[in-house]
């Protein structure tokens, strides 16, 4: 942008120095080109866009995850597209472009986005799925908190569907959202800021969501079923023969990379169930800090952060990273 400028400003004094040793009529003209290439100029100005995001070093976190901003993936006709959110000071608006293989820009579109703030994009081979939240500060019970909307390929809106209240007040805090699909649902798995409690805090967790995405209804929505993770900054799922497999960066309960084996088969249209299993990857050591009115609880820092979460034919693999912890007081 910045050379733009640069050229812009050096054509202009060309022109004016020009424009000093003519005629009458040949300034006219002249002024009139110059002034049909300056407005041409700011046409090709305003329609360029300017983005204040990066999406670099946003797989990597210091304490919390993030939810991810930016996604690529191949069109059936060899295009790649990408999906990204909005500027970081307006996130009203998903922006879609499309590459050739050379990653030169051939077209690009702006989707209005329903609830305000971004949670992620999910591809199937029919249709694509947007999730966008709404904070509730309120708490109230028939805010829609999460919101999914289902498109065809050409990024036609066809139908949403909504968590309502959802015992959320900010939804994606402190966390990510993840999804996958298999038959006719998708399992969603992120986290939110909760209901204030007895304690009078409003406490962080993760949470999951079933969609049913012929009929666009939600079948199922965990609470405090037996896979809550309280604090957990960072969530992966997968299904595994219709079973949920999922991982979480939990910082108290317990304090490790937890993986959790669902025993339920989701084609029934809910995934709760009383026989979660939960094996430690990897531990962090503890460190408890005391608050001024005596209270104590964990560090929300454990010195690592989880990038990637996958299933092979013979193990589960977690990518991610730790700081020494031999010695860590």
């Amino acid at each position: 942008m910045r050379k733009r400028i640069g050229k812009r400003l050096l054509a202009g004094i060309v022109s004016v120095t020009l424009l000093m040793g003519m005629e009458s009529t040949e300034k006219a003209k002249a002024a009139e080109t110059v002034q049909k290439t300056t407005e041409y100029e700011n046409e090709l100005w305003q329609t360029c866009d300017v983005y204040d995001w990066s999406n670099v070093e946003c797989q990597d976190y210091y304490v919390y995850g993030n939810t991810i901003g930016s996604y690529l993936t191949t069109c059936s006709d060899g295009r790649l597209m990408r999906v990204q959110t909005g500027q970081e000071s307006n996130r009203s608006k998903t922006i879609v472009e499309y590459y050739n293989s050379d990653y030169e820009l051939l077209e690009k579109k702006n989707l209005d986005v329903e609830l305000p703030i971004f949670g992620g994009f999910y591809e199937t081979e029919n249709n694509y799925f947007l999730l966008t939240g709404l904070s509730n500060s309120t708490e109230t019970d028939t805010a829609g908190v999460f919101r999914i909307t289902k498109y065809d390929k050409e990024w036609n809106r066809i139908k949403s569907t909504a968590v309502y209240g959802g015992d959320t007040t900010i939804p994606f805090d402190a966390g990510s959202a993840r999804m996958d699909s298999s038959g006719k649902y998708l399992i969603i798995r992120t986290c939110r800021e909760r209901y204030k409690t007895a304690d009078d805090i409003n406490h962080q967790s993760n949470v999951t969501i079933q969609v049913d995405m012929d009929n666009m209804k939600v079948t199922d929505y965990s609470t405090t079923d037996n896979g809550n993770i309280s604090h957990s900054f960072n969530q992966f799922i997968k299904l595994e023969d219709d079973k949920i497999v999922a991982v979480d960066h939990s910082d108290g309960g317990p304090r490790a990379f937890v993986l959790l084996q669902y025993d339920t088969d989701i084609s029934t249209g809910s995934f709760q169930t009383n026989n979660c299993k939960k094996k430690k990857i990897m531990e962090f050591p503890s460190s408890i800090v005391q608050f001024p009115d005596g209270s104590m609880a964990e560090n929300n820092y454990t010195g690592a952060s989880a990038g990637g979460f996958e299933i092979s034919d013979s193990s589960y693999l977690l990518a991610g990273n730790a700081i020494d912890m031999t010695d860590v007081d």
